[in-house]
């Protein structure tokens, strides 16, 4: 008997009434298989055949009599809350009626025990049950697992950058916690009836079935959620039988669920699902830019473009903007072929466009190459590095019949030159569709514009010309173009318009009858651009028949132009055609053509750049730059410096046309213009059309030809030197790892970096990082020095134990030479031998002690060897001589350096021996022992990269339990294993390193990092990256981004993709079959990504295709290509079709790469014809193809990179110094400290820390002097460079003060531009700023024989009277001139006087001061006879009346606003009184406040009181004593409180007083002007100028007889440019 499973009648019973039954039949039947291998609905049969038929048939009728119950019942039922209630009753009867029909437990018991079938329980129970049997892999046997990753990384999902959402649940099928999630949505499924329950209840019964249906799903997600957010984590893991144990005790937790049904639909009502958390909740904007997660990053992951094709930038900016540029079109290939091929390169234009020149029979194959490279480029979205290495055929010539077979048309630079003009173009174009647009939007038809105007744009210069024509010729109609107006819009109302604030004068005249009278010149404008266009007049302008003046009478009487006389009607008239014919675009487009092959450059300085560019500024080359040819200044730095100087304010920039050339064109214009009649009238008009033609050209075509030309060439020049620099770091990344000659090339060696720091044995300790071969840190230690014993053993036992295959050493000072010189003793166990203790008889020479000495000769000087301390017996090892001079590897191997100093790993400058060994004799170099061991190389590496590294954000992520010193050891042991690898690392850091010494920071940071990533792109593709590898190691990784058709962000992506098929790719096949990458990005990534392949594994002869890797993967050749290279191995190999036809299809490949003798039987493949044969048959062009297969069947991923480059001699001393050939050069003065003194020469250090010899010989000009009688220990002194020694970081110095009284001006003068620079002009300004200078010399020296005169300026004056006594003077120079002096006298702390002397009898030599000295207050005069009566007499004498008034009880210190403060306080305390006091006026020197408040109602009043030499004025009413002042005080104010119409405020000073007259003139002691103001800095901080000329306001200027305020004399003009030790250091000043 068979039986229905109770689970599937329960579940049915229970159905939601708006599904149908054979919807639930069908998916009952889509999950047949599937249940039963689980168990679920599994029919239990027994003997009987009858009764299955009779159960379905019950069932049947059960269910259909349960619908239509309710169905009815739902009929009968009405509305409101009785009905509700009887609808929830109702329910819950059904739900127990199915439980009563549900089997006993123990008949479910027996049934499986009699059976041995499992039936299904009751349904949560059951469903836990199913979750658990459902995770067993049956489903693999109905689905496999590839198919389902297949979709699970489909190419839907993963382009747009969304996460798989069930490769987990793929993945994890066995997982218990996924079932169990799997058994949740099903258990919200089966109660998907009381959702629909729900929304009748709500009253949304009456909904559509659409809305129900929404309704339903988003009730259904919440209970979902809800139930998932009950579940217990905690529980998971529990197996089965727990489970069934748990149960029977505990049950399933189901029982009572009907007493808590209107609860749970209750809560199910109440939850607001909550909105998705999205990153940008999170995350802050800039972070979600770094991590590349904002949407344009998403849209171009997604899109099936290469990510740089989709940037306007570069991809390494910090700002990068996407571009969507629409495809283009292929009918526009021709055209743009052609504008591409004038304005590639000048190599191009030379080779190709001029007549009979070296390729001028290729012009159209070169035209023709050029438009397939944009068509690759802009239509099929191909790459450079693509497109050159795949397609070069197509951008080449071949020629069978050529020695050379093919020429390359287009190099890789200019294929990305290529691509840059292409999307120019493309710009162009876009705008010649907007062009068209707004031109079709006026509604006009204009021959001129489409015979002439339209055909002739080929520049956005000449769309933006175009478009402001026909904005200035059809404005009208552009307006009415521009107004949208619909059938329904009502009429609009008339109003008045704001008219614009600005109006040309054009405008305003065209709109007036004068308009006519410029129509009336003869023809018009456009006519007479087409004859100047013409090679022949075109138009003949018309002669009106009376002269122009006379013509224009008949304007005069005009409304618009009454009044104007008839010269101002021509001239407007002439502004119309001159404005009309200067903005026309054909002639702007001549007259740049014009400047861009004739213009000139010339440059003046301003009055400021006269002072400052002197011949030692970096400006000096073209400070009188004249008339320099704009076609020599593209490929040079010059011009950016020129702007650079404009922008500064220091000179002034003018483009030009050459007077010639100016008149040649502004003549072919008036001819075009002209007239060819020889009457007085015609000549009358000739002469107005001259003015016009004139006009045009000075106010329109000169200066807009001037501005396109500045722009052009400063594209050009940035252009240029960014190339320059992307040249640079190819340069330097185009290197191989380090390898020794045991090493294969390519091969990655392990390194041991080394470095001190900054070399000092205080404080720095000498890092040690080993990097094995995988680029794996192993081991880092740290070492206080190699001299000791114990270090020696463990560095020794660090070499034994890794054996490094090299090491590199770095640093940053010159003390890592004596480094150097210590590990090549160490590595290569060599002990140095005490000096012999010979005699000096003489001085060594410069060449001996510079180490060129011959070793030969016993008697002379020691060598620099042994004065730089090498063979010191206080040493335990010696040095080897020159930088792998002694080393066995720098001497047998030249590529790795040798004596001369390229491999750098020499000894340094050691410490120089003591007086005992001053005349210690030289000796040869120590032989080479023959049983001395030979370790790895030491070596100095390009340190450039690792100095960044140190401090990058990187290393702290990577390494950050490592020092500074060590992760500057890590870059440099990265950058010896690759340098492309560690300068791809560095990202947009690369930008901080020098390329260009000279002129990088004049180029704008996104044109080099364009440059400078192209350079990279270059590289890295030329190399391939291992895809495998780059899966698994990170750093490597950083490649990736680099490889045509990707970017950072598509890698990611990508590599994110290989992790989830499992982290390792078989073939490149899987990148298309697993939708790693889109068709457009594969095509132009597949060749450049290496799947490297077992060479064990090679026979592939039966292996599935899918399954296994292809020999080709492992090669350079493009899968496109994979056809024909197996096609050249079967040839090479005479197999026919039929023997590889049964194998694997790269079987044959396997053979020819596994065969000895491949070699010669691919040499015998004839190309040439293969390559003939395949262009006849199928017009391919696989030429160079052909030689790629070839090479790659020979040596797959061959090392095509140069081999490691070694920094020169000069690069090391600038790593470690910071000196270069131009800061070193001879004929320099340097500051220099004496280290060490001997008997005939004395040792000294440079700032940089390079060492130096002065020989006896050099330090005095008289021979027998001693050097310790000349110089002591520690002292600085001046040095000229006579001798340099690079290799040994020596110097040879010459402190003879005849040498170095010279100075070395001569060799630090910048040298102009000769060819083209003003000379007269130069020496014109240069004669001018001397007189300039020699006058404000003369004038600010003034010689006065008196204790208190100081050739001081006003600012001088006060700091110097800051520290004086009150009342104490300065008398100075006065800037109004020689006749006149000034006095400055201090009144208080911070307020000092300055007072005019008229010195009516002055000295004209400036030595003494005359009889009558002035002193003039604007009331009256005073005259003194000398500067002591003045002083005593006037100056003191007011001091004493200053004195008297601020000791009287009535006077104030402080504020003004403590004054006022003291006076309400006062009042408030007294109101029945009033108060006044004094107060000083510290922005009025020599005046005092007199503040009162009458009443506490009153505001407070302010009157002036001026001090002079004799009495107190309180406004003009002078008084002698301070009480008569307040006695006049009283007075007064008494006389206005009865006067109240003049009482008012505070009385202005200047002001009018009531009932007085006010003040007149300049007040007394009011002296230079401008220097009102009182306040100085604090005598802490302030500190006196150097000098008081030439900016001193006061031409006296001078410095006190004591010395000069700011120190020492002015310096030598010898004085090193570096950080020196300075001059006058030592001054007390």
């Amino acid at each position: 008997m068979s039986i229905p499973d109770p689970v599937m009648l329960s579940s049915e019973v229970g159905m939601d009434h708006n599904i149908s039954y054979e919807a639930q039949e069908g998916q009952e039947m889509a999950t047949a298989g599937s249940d039963a291998d689980n168990g679920e609905a599994t029919m239990v049969s027994d003997d009987s055949s009858e009764e299955p038929d009779e159960d379905e048939e019950e069932a049947r009728r059960v269910r259909e009599g349960f619908i239509a119950d309710d169905d009815e019942d739902d009929e009968d039922e009405g509305s409101g809350e009785e009905a509700t209630q009887r609808r929830r009753r109702k329910k819950r009867r059904r739900r127990n009626r199915a439980l009563e029909e549900d089997l006993e437990e123990d008949d479910l018991d027996l049934l499986e025990e009699n059976t041995g079938t499992r039936i299904a329980r009751k349904n949560k129970l059951t469903r836990l049950r199913r979750g658990r049997e459902s995770e067993s892999p049956v489903e693999s046997k109905t689905k496999p697992l590839k198919s389902l990753l297949d979709d699970q990384f489909s190419e839907d999902e993963d382009d747009l950058g969304v996460e798989p959402p069930a490769a987990d649940d793929v993945r994890g099928i066995w997982d218990d916690e996924r079932g169990a999630g799997r058994d949740l949505d099903d258990e919200v499924d089966m109660d998907d009836d009381f959702i629909d329950d729900d929304l009748e209840e709500d009253g949304m019964g009456d909904l559509g079935e659409e809305e129900r249906e929404e309704r339903r799903k988003e009730r259904l997600r919440v209970e979902r959620e809800r139930r998932k957010a009950l579940g217990r984590p905690d529980m998971v893991g529990i197996d089965a039988s727990a489970w069934d144990e748990i149960f029977e005790v505990f049950g399933d937790g189901t029982d009572y669920d009907w007493a808590l049904e209107e609860d749970d639909v209750a809560a199910v009502d109440d939850i607001v699902p909550k909105s998705e958390m999205r990153y940008q909740d999170v995350f802050e904007p800039s972070e979600i830019r770094a991590r590349l997660l904002t949407e344009d990053d998403d849209w171009i992951r997604a899109k099936d473009i290469p990510e740089r094709m989709q940037l306007v930038t570069s991809s390494l900016s910090e700002s990068t903007t996407m571009v969507n540029n629409p495809p283009f079109p292929q009918s526009e290939l021709s055209a743009a072929s052609e504008w591409v091929a004038l304005r590639i390169s000048r190599r191009i234009e030379t080779e190709f466009f001029v007549p009979e020149s070296k390729f001028s029979h290729l012009l159209q194959p070169l035209i023709l190459a050029v438009q397939r490279s944009l068509n690759y480029l802009l239509c099929q979205n191909l790459e450079v590095p693509y497109i050159y290495t795949h397609r070069r055929d197509y951008i080449s010539h071949f020629d069978p019949t050529l020695a050379r077979g093919s020429v390359e048309l287009l190099k890789r630079d200019e294929l990305w030159r290529v691509y840059a003009l292409g999307q120019k173009y493309r710009a162009l174009v876009e705008r010649k569709k907007l062009l068209e647009g707004a031109y079709s939007r006026l509604g006009v038809t204009d021959e001129y514009f489409e015979h002439s105007v339209r055909p002739a744009i080929d520049s956005i210069e000449s769309v933006a010309d175009a478009t402001e024509w026909l904005s200035m010729t059809y404005k009208d109609q552009r307006a009415d173009a521009t107004a949208l107006r619909f059938h329904d819009d009502e009429e609009p109302e008339e109003r008045k318009m704001k008219m614009p604030s600005r109006i040309s004068a054009y405008e305003i005249a065209k709109r007036t009858p004068l308009a006519r009278l410029a129509g009336e010149f003869g023809i018009a404008p456009h006519h007479i651009v087409l004859n100047f266009s013409s090679e022949q007049k075109l138009t003949f302008p018309e002669d009106p028949d009376v002269p122009p003046l006379v013509y224009a009478e008949q304007y005069t009487d005009m409304d618009a132009t009454r009044g104007l006389p008839v010269d101002e009607v021509l001239k407007r008239a002439r502004m119309i055609v001159a404005t009309e014919l200067g903005r026309d675009p054909l002639l702007r487009k001549a007259i740049r053509e014009t400047f861009k092959t004739d213009a000139r450059v010339s440059v003046s300085p301003t009055e400021k750049g006269i002072s400052k560019i002197d011949d030692h500024h970096k400006y000096y080359n073209f400070k009188y730059l004249n008339d320099k040819p704009v076609t020599l200044m593209t490929e040079l730095p010059q011009f950016l410096h020129i702007l650079a100087a404009e922008g500064d304010h220091l000179v002034t920039v003018d483009i030009h046309l050459p007077p010639e050339k100016q008149h040649e064109f502004q003549q072919r214009l008036l001819d075009a213009y002209t007239s060819d009649s020889y009457s007085d009238t015609a000549k009358a008009w000739n002469d107005q059309r001259a003015e016009v033609v004139r006009e045009a050209m000075e106010k329109y075509l000169l200066p807009a030809g001037s501005k396109w030309t500045r722009e052009w060439i400063r594209e050009e020049v940035e252009d240029f030197l960014a190339a320059n620099c992307g040249d640079v770091l190819e340069e330097r990344i185009n290197v191989q790892p380090f390898r020794t000659p045991q090493m294969e090339k390519g091969q990655t060696p392990s390194v041991l970096a080394v470095s001190w720091g900054k070399g000092d044995p205080q404080v720095d300790a000498i890092s040690l990082v080993f990097m094995d071969d995988g680029g794996r840190l192993r081991e880092h230690c740290k070492l206080d020095n190699l001299s000791d014993g114990d270090n020696q053993k463990e560095f020794e036992s660090l070499l034994e134990r890794r054996t490094p295959d090299v090491i590199v050493v770095g640093g940053f000072s010159v003390q890592t030479t004596v480094l150097v010189s210590k590990l090549k003793d160490v590595v290569n166990g060599e002990l140095g031998d005490p000096l012999p203790s010979n005699g000096v008889s003489a001085a060594p020479s410069a060449s001996q002690m510079l180490g060129w000495n011959n070793p030969s000769q016993d008697t002379a000087a020691p060598s620099a060897s042994q004065m730089l301390g090498w063979n010191n017996p206080s040493q335990d090892t010696a040095a080897g001589g020159g930088w792998g001079g002694d080393s066995t590897w720098g001497g047998s191997h030249g590529d790795a350096g040798g004596s001369s100093g390229a491999l750098g790993d020499g000894a340094g400058v050691g410490s120089w021996g003591d007086e005992n060994q001053a005349n210690a004799g030289s000796r040869p170099p120590p032989p080479i022992s023959p049983t001395r061991k030979e370790g790895p190389p030491v070596i100095y590496v390009h340190d450039d990269s690792a100095r960044i590294y140190q401090h990058s954000k990187r290393a702290s992520e990577e390494f950050s339990a490592l020092s500074l010193t060590a992760k500057y050891c890590v870059g440099l042991a990265r950058y010896t294993q690759s340098p492309m690898n560690e300068y791809a690392a560095l990202g947009r850091d690369m930008a901080a390193i020098t390329y260009d010494e000279d002129s990088q920071q004049l180029i704008p940071k996104e044109k080099l990092l364009t440059a400078l990533e192209r350079a990279l792109v270059n590289i890295v593709n030329a190399v391939g990256v291992d895809i495998n590898r780059a899966v698994n190691d990170p750093y490597y990784q950083l490649l990736l981004p680099y490889i045509s058709g990707l970017g950072p962000r598509k890698a990611q992506v990508l590599i994110k993709k290989i992790v989830k098929l499992g982290g390792t790719l078989v073939n490149r096949d899987q990148f298309i079959k697993n939708a790693l990458l889109t068709t457009q990005v594969y095509l132009n990534a597949a060749g450049f990504l290496r799947i490297r392949q077992d060479p064990e594994l090679r026979d592939i002869r039966k292996h599935d295709v899918s399954e296994v890797g292809d020999p080709l993967d492992d090669t350079r050749v493009h899968p496109e290509d994979y056809e024909l290279a197996r096609k050249m191995a079967t040839d090479a190999l005479e197999l026919d079709d039929e023997d590889v036809h049964d194998d694997h299809p790269s079987h044959v490949i396997s053979l020819i790469m596994q065969d000895k003798d491949n070699v010669s039987k691919l040499d015998e493949l004839n190309l040439d014809d293969f390559a003939v044969n395949m262009y006849e048959s199928n017009d391919d062009l696989k030429r160079h193809t052909l030689n790629v297969i070839k090479d790659e069947l020979l040596r797959p991923f061959r090392e095509v990179r140069k081999e490691f480059r070694l920094p020169s001699s000069w690069d090391v001393l600038t790593m470690l110094a910071g000196e270069t050939e131009r800061t070193l050069r001879i004929g320099l003065i340097v500051s220099a400290m004496v280290v060490r003194i001997q008997n005939s020469w004395i040792v000294v250090k440079l700032d940089s820390g390079i060492e130096g010899i002065i020989n006896v010989t050099y330090l005095s000009d008289h021979p027998d002097a001693k050097p310790g009688d000349l110089v002591k220990k520690g002292q600085t002194i001046q040095g000229v460079i006579i001798q340099v020694n690079v290799e040994q970081f020596q110097v040879e110095l010459s402190s003879r003060p005849a040498d170095v009284g010279v100075g070395d001006a001569s060799f630090r003068r910048i040298k102009p531009d000769q060819e083209f620079y003003d000379m007269n002009q130069a020496q014109k300004d240069q004669d001018l700023l001397a007189r300039k200078k020699r006058r404000e010399v003369e004038q600010a020296r003034r010689v006065i024989k008196h204790p208190d005169f100081h050739n001081f300026n006003s600012a001088q004056a006060e700091a110097y009277l800051s520290k004086q006594q009150r009342g104490d003077v300065v008398i100075r120079p006065s800037s109004k001139g020689m006749d006149h002096l000034a006095v400055t006298w201090k009144v208080d702390d911070g307020v000092y006087q300055h007072i005019d002397v008229v010195d009516e009898n002055s000295d004209p030599n400036l030595q003494a001061v005359g009889s009558s000295l002035v002193v003039d207050n604007g009331k009256s005069k005073q005259t003194f006879s000398d500067l002591d009566e003045l002083i005593v007499n006037y100056v003191q004498a007011m001091a004493r009346k200053t004195e008297e008034l601020m000791a009287h009880e009535k006077f104030k210190g402080g504020s003004e606003d403590e004054l006022h403060a003291y006076l309400k306080t006062y009042v408030t305390m007294n109101p029945n009184k009033s108060v006044y006091a004094f107060g000083l006026n510290r922005k009025k020197p020599g005046h005092f406040n007199l503040a009162f408040l009458a009443n506490k109602t009153s505001a407070i009043q302010t009157w002036p009181v001026r001090v002079s030499n004799e009495s107190y004025f309180l406004f003009d009413t002078q008084v002698p004593t301070v009480p008569s002042l307040c006695d006049a005080f009283k007075y007064r104010h008494m006389h206005e409180s009865q006067n109240p119409s003049g009482a008012g405020g505070k009385t202005p000073y200047g002001g009018r007083t009531p009932a007085r007259t006010p003040a007149v003139g300049r007040t007394p002691g009011h002296t230079t002007p401008g220097h009102h103001s009182v306040r100085v800095p604090p005598p802490s901080t302030y500190q006196p100028p150097v000098q008081s000329y030439p900016y001193s306001q006061t031409p006296y200027g001078g410095y006190p007889p004591s010395g000069p305020p700011g120190g020492m004399p002015p310096p030598p003009s010898g004085v090193m440019l570096q950080k020196t030790s300075g001059w006058g250091q030592s001054s007390n000043w």
